[in-house]
């Protein structure tokens, strides 16, 4: 498979946080991943204050798991809430998720609730979990206030968020690093398909309704509108490079992409965009179901090609 590369040199402008200075930084032919993963090395962050991931958890010995509700700093400063579910009893040299939650506004689980019954099944197989809240959290994140001038350094503080998040992972007891997982659904698959472009931590990933081009949900609108006409041409092309389908080929994990058959939001084209540009080993299937995929199949299948695939 050819990987997309920036011909030439090329230049952007950047607002550092909290310095309100533009910089300009510049690349020569490089390639998508090492662009970005060049983009983030110059964001600056609030500091990451490592959580206590040993101690203070609660046991549920009947269902075989354990779990403790943690907050992490987000890079721009907010206050990020979080789970970690563990198995009661220690396993050695486990494996271990990151859950990435969904957006839909009018749904009880558009946070880090989503996985949590599933991270639950998980612990009594063996295996720990870290599931994050994100800025399109409902409720706790700003995504529905945001305003759309800011979506491109949005993405690379969430981008960031997500690098942190995986030094947290390997901080739960007994996790074996060589053996970290992805889960993520909706913007939560979006953003591991750009994550595992840049990171090499994961050795496999499940993304649900992932789409190829992050600029066709951002365009949904925010607290400002959508940008129109030239300012809309001139924000898409800002987040070239930089989108799923840009990054997803330089991916090393082992990839199951689950779609729905039924999903109004995600073209059949705009599936094909994303998981076509992925490794050829990696294994597509669509449920007769709308977006959520709510439903048994698709965990079962989850479970199923996680424990087999390490």
């Amino acid at each position: 498979m050819a990987f997309i590369k920036k011909a030439n040199k090329m230049c952007i402008k950047i607002l550092i946080a909290g310095f309100f200075l533009p910089i300009t930084l510049c690349w020569a032919d490089q390639s998508s991943d090492k662009y970005l993963q060049g983009l983030l090395n110059q964001v600056r962050c609030a500091a990451f204050d490592m959580p206590d991931t040993v101690s203070g958890f609660e046991s549920h010995t009947k269902e075989n798991y354990q779990i403790k509700d943690i907050q992490l700093i987000s890079c721009d400063g907010r206050k990020m809430n979080a789970y970690v579910v563990r198995p009661i009893k220690s396993i050695k040299h486990q494996a271990a998720i990151l859950y990435v939650h969904w957006l839909d506004p009018s749904a009880a689980d558009s946070n880090r609730d989503e996985f949590l019954d599933e991270a639950k099944i998980m612990a009594a197989k063996g295996y720990s979990s870290l599931l994050i809240s994100t800025f399109w959290s409902i409720p706790g994140g700003y995504y529905m206030e945001r305003r759309w001038q800011d979506d491109y350094q949005s993405t690379l503080y969430q981008l960031k968020d997500l690098q942190h998040a995986v030094n947290v992972l390997r901080l739960i007891p007994d996790v074996d690093p060589k053996k970290l997982i992805y889960v993520g659904h909706d913007y939560g698959a979006t953003f591991g398909a750009m994550l595992l472009g840049i990171d090499e931590s994961f050795g496999s990933a499940v993304l649900m309704a992932g789409i190829a081009d992050i600029t066709d949900w951002y365009l949904y609108g925010s607290k400002t509108g959508s940008p129109e006409g030239k300012a809309r041409e001139d924000y898409k092309k800002t987040f070239d490079l930089i989108n799923p389908q840009d990054l997803i080929p330089y991916s090393a994990a082992a990839l199951f992409f689950q779609y729905s058959s039924k999903d109004v939001f995600i073209s059949k084209e705009q599936a094909e965009a994303l998981y076509k540009k992925a490794p050829k080993s990696s294994l597509v299937k669509f449920y007769d179901v709308d977006h959520s995929l709510k439903t048994e199949m698709a965990k079962l299948d989850r479970i199923k090609w996680i424990q087999n695939i390490l």
